[in-house]
């Protein structure tokens, strides 16, 4: 009897590992999103688009150009179209600020330079002013275009000039070499003198002239066009 009860225990613990089946685990992730990217909107101190910081705004610490008011520019400037209001107090002036030189972009084509120890701001790229000066003078009695360059240490005259224009010159001096505004080097065939007359102040000049043989056009260096008067340096003003 004792030997049957122990086949039959046994017989149940077999039958109960059958009906024991497996218990699937599956491992749950937290899902992650990335976070919202802010929209940028266009600032309405500068009129571009940059995150919401004042650091990141190029008008931060500007002048505006119209009503010389601080950190904003021009093209959203609010206060342009507005009469100012009686009894206003004036605008201060001349107030101080850091010494420093402050370049200011702020459109594709303008630059403006803060000036040393002052709020004025003076526009650099002003249509009044030519990137390039060209003087039709009298030359030997035929008009001639050149062109004043101040940074030019004599007056060239290219040999073309003078063959087309049927003028007659006496070369005298030894050839030498010009260096020109690009490094490149040019040699001179001789010096002559020759006389120009300015039409609109009537005056008259002998002016030394280095020959070259090149297709490039007349040149007033910075002696003659001093001494005639078309270019005044204001030595008072730069550091020289």
């Amino acid at each position: 009897a004792k030997c049957e009860e122990m086949c039959r225990a046994a017989e149940i613990s077999q039958r109960s590992l059958k009906t024991m089946e497996p218990v699937a685990v599956h491992a749950v992730r937290k899902q992650t999103h990335p976070a919202p990217q802010k929209q940028l909107n266009n600032c309405k101190y500068c009129g571009k688009k940059h995150p919401p910081k004042k650091e990141a705004c190029p008008a931060y610490g500007a002048e505006c150009l119209s009503c010389h008011g601080r950190n904003h520019f021009a093209r959203v400037c609010k206060s342009a179209d507005k009469k100012p209001r009686r009894g206003g107090k004036p605008q201060a002036q001349g107030r101080k600020k850091p010494s420093v030189h402050t370049l200011q972009e702020e459109d594709n084509y303008v630059m403006t330079v803060t000036a040393r120890d002052t709020e004025k701001t003076y526009s650099m790229s002003h249509p009044k002013y030519e990137t390039q000066v060209n003087a039709k003078m009298a030359l030997e009695g035929h008009l001639v275009n050149f062109q004043l360059d101040l940074g030019a240490t004599c007056n060239v005259m290219p040999k073309h000039i003078l063959l087309n224009n049927n003028i007659h010159y006496n070369l005298r001096g030894t050839r030498r070499v010009l260096k020109m505004y690009n490094n490149s080097a040019v040699k001179t065939e001789g010096e002559t003198d020759l006389k120009m007359r300015n039409h609109k102040t009537g005056q008259s000049y002998v002016v030394n002239f280095v020959i070259i043989d090149s297709d490039s056009v007349p040149l007033l260096g910075a002696n003659a066009i001093q001494q005639i008067g078309v270019v005044t340096v204001h030595y008072d003003r730069i550091a020289a």
